[in-house]
């Protein structure tokens, strides 16, 4: 590819870049039409960055996401298809975004679940975040770090990204009629409420029966409130039914960055620790309680405990990866 400066291309150098950016389009006119989009200056030029390399791209401004995605899934021989996400915000870019939507020379984290696992397999390298003089993680005893227990949680807990902003504050008031009660200005929505069963389900000594069949029909939205019914449905359901109804809602690149802030500390991994001693802030006072509180609307109320561990909870999630390392494990 013609190296870029600051001029105007030749319009055989524009057909040229057209042709080796979009060599899976088989129309003839859309290449064309593409070509004449590099010649009007209408494209944009972006930074993948894996693992190992770093890929750049000149892509027309009025294409999607998802068309770049499906076309280095194919050019760089990716196991599944990536996903992107933002390296200054640490947000994942959805398909349907406008590559004219993304800064010039803006840098992409590419992410595909192959990577996924390989990050999973670095938890072993973690000590225990088991600890007998944290209160909070007394529980955990000497569980590792990559027990599979630890590594669902991280799964469910990682969804709950999309039910934060990014930078999120609370905003807690006293409940006058309780002096344990806090009210913050997100909501738990229906699938952040079945990411709590989940992961209560995970640790449950005895694990309930349940086949995936027979939630199969059950569609969790976001931004709604459960209701009672709903509730007493995640009550009955297993880790497995919980994980399916889930699925649909989880974010590889969120989970992806979740995973990297854990093991990018090594040793005795703060972001680990205090997720797992949020969790169980949150599952010793009692999973039942904070859902009462929180039926048929989506203004998070409840114990200030389990409502302060929630919120540390959306910013881990929440928080870019390369930020982790500065991270303090909060007692």
């Amino acid at each position: 590819m013609p190296k870029l400066h600051n001029r105007k291309l030749t319009s055989g150098e524009c057909r040229k870049i057209a042709e080796e950016r979009v060599f899976c389009v088989q129309s003839r006119d859309l290449n064309l039409e593409m070509a004449e989009s590099v010649e009007n200056g209408e494209m944009r030029t972006l930074f993948i960055c894996t693992f190992t390399d770093h890929i750049q791209v000149l892509e027309p401004t009025a294409s999607d996401v998802g068309a770049l995605k499906t076309r280095l899934h194919i050019e760089q021989s990716f196991q599944d298809r990536p996903c992107f996400i933002r390296e200054d915000e640490g947000v994942e870019v959805e398909d349907c975004e406008l590559v004219g939507d993304l800064p010039e020379g803006a840098r992409l984290i590419c992410i595909t679940s192959h990577r996924v696992s390989i990050m999973e397999a670095k938890m072993a390298k973690l000590q225990s975040p088991g600890d007998q003089y944290q209160k909070y993680l007394r529980w955990l005893g000497a569980v590792a770090a990559d027990d599979p227990r630890i590594l669902q949680t991280v799964w469910a807990v990682s969804i709950l990204h999309q039910s934060a902003r990014p930078n999120f504050n609370f905003n807690f008031a006293s409940d006058a009629g309780d002096e344990n009660c806090a009210v913050a200005e997100e909501g738990l929505d229906q699938v952040s409420i079945a990411v709590l069963f989940a992961v209560y389900a995970i640790w449950q000594k005895y694990a309930k029966d349940g086949a995936i069949h027979e939630c199969a029909d059950m569609e969790l939205q976001r931004n709604v409130p459960v209701t009672s019914s709903l509730v007493k449905n995640f009550e009955k359901m297993s880790w497995s039914c919980l994980q399916h109804v889930l699925s649909p809602h989880y974010g590889v690149g969120a989970h992806a960055n979740l995973l990297k802030s854990i093991v990018g500390q090594g040793g005795a991994s703060a972001v680990l620790r205090t997720l797992l001693a949020e969790v169980e802030q949150i599952l010793c006072r009692g999973l039942a309680g904070l859902v009462k509180c929180n039926i048929d609307k989506l203004k998070l109320s409840g114990h200030s405990r389990q409502t302060g561990a929630y919120g540390s909870l959306l910013n881990l999630v929440c928080m870019p990866a390369d930020q982790a390392s500065k991270m303090e494990e909060v007692d």
